[in-house]
This record gives C-alpha cells, sequence and structure tokens, in this order.
C-alpha cells in the first residue's frame, strides 16, 4: 500500500471495521469505568424556604424632587432603593455572623459535609501521606481558622434566589443529606429573622438611652433661657411694647401733622419778619406798605378818616385862617389820626415780630418732641429686638424639647413593639429527589465520549501498526534493490 493513501478516509473506514471487536472491548472498559464513577457520584439536594422580606428603610424625597420631578424619576428612585433595601438582606443572610450562629446552635461543626475534617481520607489524601510518610497530615493551624473553613463550607452551600419585582425570594441549602439540606434552609432563615430582631431592639435601646440624656440637657437649656428672658424683662422694665410702641407712633405722627402746621406758619411769618428787617434797614423805615399793615382793618378805617379829614382841612384853610379856631381843631385832629396809625403800625410791626419768634420756638419745640419721640422708639426696638432674640431662643429650646419628648416616647414603643423584618411564607420540605448531578444526562454523555475515544484509540492505534508496516516493507525493497544493484 502506498504511504499517501494511507490515511484516506477509506482506510480509516476499513480500520474501523476491522477493528470492530477491539473497539468494543475498549469501549465496555470505559463504560464500566465510568458507570462506576456515575453510580459512586453522591447525589446533593435542595431545600428552599420562600420569604417575604416586609420591613423597609423609609426615605423620604424632597418637595422640589417631588413636583419638579417625572413620575416615571420618582418610580425609578423608589425601585431603586428597594432593591438596594433587599440586597442588603440578602448579604445579611449570608453575613458570617449569621451563619456562625446557626453552626453553633444546630451542632454542625459535628456533620461531615460543614466539618470536613470528620470525613474519611480520599484516594489521594492516602496516596499523599504514602508518598510523603515523614510529614505530618495538613492540620487546621488553630480554632479560628478551623471555624472560618466551616463558614466558608457552609456559605458554598447556601444560595439566595431572589424573584424578579417582588420582595419575595427563595433561600436554597444543598447538601448529600436531605434531612440536613431542610434544617439548616430553616435555622439560616430563623437565625436571620431573630438577628434581625435584636438588632432593631439594641438600635431602639440606644436611642432610648441617647434620646434621655439628649433630653434632660435640652430641659436644663430651656430652663436657662426662660430665666434669662425673664431677667431681660425685670432689667429693662418690659411692659406691653406693642402697645408703647402704637402710641409713640401715633404721638409721632400727630407731632409732625402739628409740625408741618407750625412749619407753613414760620414760613409766613419768617417772610413778614424779613420784610419788617428790611425796611428797618433803610434810611427812613416806613412801614405802611407792609402787607400786614395794609389789610388791617382798623389801619385801613383811620387811613379813610385821614383822607376825608384832609378833604375838610382843605376846605377849611380856604375858608378859615391859620388862626381860626375850628381850623386848628381840624389840624389837631389830623394829627392825632396821624399818630393813631403810627401807633397802630408799630402794634402790627411788633406781633409780626412777635409772631414769628413763637413760632419759631413752636417749630423747634415741635422738633424736639418728635426726635425725642423718635428716640424712644429706637429704645423700644433695641429693647424689643433683644427681647424677640431671647424669645426665640426661648421658642426653638422649647421646640426641640418636644421633638426629643416625641422621639423618645418613639423609642419607649419601639422597645415594646417588634419590628418583623421577613416572615417565612413557605418553610423548607424534606426533599426526596436530588437536584444533582443528572446521572442520565451523564450516562448518555458518558457513551457517546466513550465510544468516540474507544474508536479514536483503536483506528488510530490501528492505522499507526499499518502505517509501520508499510514503512518497513518499503525499507526492506528499496534494501533488496541496493544490494541487487551492487
Amino acid at each position: 500500500m502506498d504511504s499517501s493513501q494511507l490515511f484516506s478516509f477509506h482506510d480509516i473506514v476499513l480500520a474501523f471495521f476491522r477493528a470492530k471487536r477491539q473497539i468494543a472491548l475498549c469501549f465496555t472498559f470505559f463504560f464500566c469505568l465510568t458507570l462506576y464513577w456515575i453510580v459512586s457520584l453522591p447525589s446533593v439536594y435542595r431545600a428552599s424556604v420562600l420569604v417575604l422580606f416586609e420591613g423597609e428603610e423609609k426615605t423620604f424625597l424632597s418637595l422640589d424632587a417631588l413636583t419638579q420631578g417625572s413620575s416615571l424619576t420618582n418610580t425609578r428612585i423608589f425601585k431603586s432603593q428597594t432593591d438596594q433595601y433587599l440586597n442588603t438582606q440578602y448579604a445579611l443572610l449570608k453575613s458570617r455572623k449569621l451563619l456562625l450562629q446557626v453552626i453553633e446552635a444546630n451542632n454542625l461543626d459535628r456533620h461531615v459535609e460543614i466539618n470536613t475534617q470528620l470525613a474519611p481520607p480520599s484516594f489521594m489524601q492516602k496516596t499523599k501521606r504514602w508518598l510523603f510518610a515523614n510529614q505530618t497530615p495538613d492540620k487546621v493551624a488553630n480554632e479560628s481558622e478551623h471555624l472560618q473553613k466551616m463558614i466558608d463550607q457552609l456559605s458554598s452551600q447556601l444560595t439566595i434566589e431572589p424573584i424578579k419585582d417582588t420582595k419575595l425570594a427563595k433561600v436554597h441549602f444543598y447538601a448529600k443529606d436531605p434531612d440536613l439540606a431542610r434544617r439548616v434552609a430553616d435555622a439560616v432563615v430563623e437565625h436571620y429573622i431573630q438577628l434581625s430582631y435584636q438588632k432593631h431592639m439594641d438600635a431602639a435601646d440606644d436611642l432610648q438611652k441617647e434620646s434621655t440624656a439628649r433630653l434632660l440637657e435640652l430641659e436644663a437649656k430651656l430652663s436657662a433661657s426662660e430665666q434669662a428672658l425673664q431677667d431681660y424683662r425685670d432689667k429693662m422694665q418690659l411692659v406691653d411694647l406693642e402697645g408703647v410702641l402704637t402710641l409713640n407712633n401715633e404721638e409721632i405722627h400727630q407731632l409732625t401733622k402739628t409740625l408741618f402746621v407750625a412749619e407753613q406758619s414760620h414760613i409766613h411769618s419768617k417772610s413778614i419778619f424779613n420784610q419788617i428787617q428790611h425796611i428797618k434797614a433803610a434810611k427812613t423805615p416806613d412801614f405802611s406798605e407792609l402787607p400786614s399793615v395794609v389789610n388791617d382793618p382798623l389801619i385801613q378805617s383811620l387811613k379813610e378818616q385821614l383822607a376825608n379829614q384832609h378833604q375838610q382841612l382843605d376846605g377849611l384853610t380856604s375858608r378859615y385862617g391859620p388862626k381860626h379856631p375850628t381850623l386848628i381843631a381840624a389840624i389837631q385832629k389830623k394829627q392825632s389820626l396821624v399818630d393813631m396809625i403810627e401807633r397802630e403800625t408799630d402794634k402790627i410791626v411788633q406781633a409780626a415780630i412777635r409772631t414769628y419768634e413763637i413760632d419759631a420756638s413752636r417749630v423747634a419745640s415741635l422738633t424736639q418732641k418728635i426726635d425725642q419721640a423718635k428716640s424712644k422708639i429706637r429704645d423700644i426696638n433695641a429693647s424689643q429686638f433683644g427681647l424677640k432674640s431671647k424669645e426665640r431662643q426661648v421658642a426653638t429650646n422649647r421646640l426641640l424639647y418636644r421633638q426629643m419628648l416625641n422621639t423618645l416616647e418613639e423609642s419607649q414603643m419601639a422597645v415594646g413593639m417588634a419590628m418583623q423584618v421577613a416572615q417565612v411564607i413557605d418553610p423548607a420540605h424534606r426533599p426526596s429527589v436530588p437536584v444533582k448531578p443528572n446521572k442520565k444526562l451523564l450516562f448518555l454523555i458518558t457513551l457517546v465520549i466513550n465510544f468516540m475515544l474507544s474508536a479514536f484509540l483503536c483506528v488510530g492505534l490501528g492505522l499507526l501498526l499499518e502505517w509501520k508496516r508499510a514503512n518497513h516493507a518499503v525499507f526492506r525493497d528499496h534494501a533488496f534493490t541496493a544490494k541487487s544493484s551492487v
């Protein structure tokens, strides 16, 4: 056979049929081995507990977030918070503290599945001991490390399966012993509920102690602020500041109105006074042109009489001589009227000056009263500001005291009321059917693998031997040809 045709498909098929017996024997050998392996595989059972997580951390959104944010955004926020809370509870279910309590409460350190040191040595361990007879077998360095290994083993057999879009979750525990699987699954959930309850009670107790201390501190602070308020009232001799302030405001309003009228009168009298001073500064003062003199009724009457007397005097002068008694009497009457006009004019001037002085004094007095009233209001405002500050301090301390009192009452209620974080909906049952390994599937897979491996080995070995014989024959023919040629 030519070496180039040894690995053709036809040769492989022929080799397969020639090695049918060897393939069958090899398949039977591998089948027995794998069958023994499959049968010897331990069955693993799964016990499940259905848990409903009821407790949830309260988180409030701000008013802006509720009014400005869309409903979809708010829904996502609440969903994210719920998912975060549930993920935290799932992590607590597999916490090392919880698993340690489960091990100690259920004596799992005596079970070979959890405490692997109790298991008999495997074939590999026996071989290692035989090969290294001088060395002692591996031991746990100390009790703590041994306990950590048990916790790791228990954690590897425990799984949490959340149910989507619900607060339900399945707690699975896998074990070779179905009773152990059921017992551990129930124990994990039970200790989780107890641990959460104890955590809640401890937190409530700590809050109560802290609230009591804080309440005593706020009570002392409130008493001190109330005493400071009363001392300030006594020191400043404060009564009804609002009423006093109202009266002072009304007084300033009335004084302002009066001052306005007085200032208008003062402006008028000052104008007349300035005219009088201007006339006095002249060489020959003449007050007859003053508006107050011109408009005076008495002056007007006297001037009318003087004008009539002038007319009468003119008639008498043309009729009588200078020494005539009637003319002399008329002249004396005229002079009398002139003197009266001068006296009344002087009275009017002096009255205008006095009016100016009175108006100026009144304006100054009203201005001083208004300034005094304003100063008093400023003092009242300052006192009121200090009083309001101390009243606000008292109100703030009283509000904090009431809030802390409410917190203390709530913590006292929480101490006597358990917060149920989760509850068992469906407890674990003893599993009757193992979940792994799937021996039927393994059997089918090993059948195919065994057949392929047997065929590969037998056909390959047959082709290798045939290739070797063919090469040997070719070498022999070449050697004989070379000998014949020689």
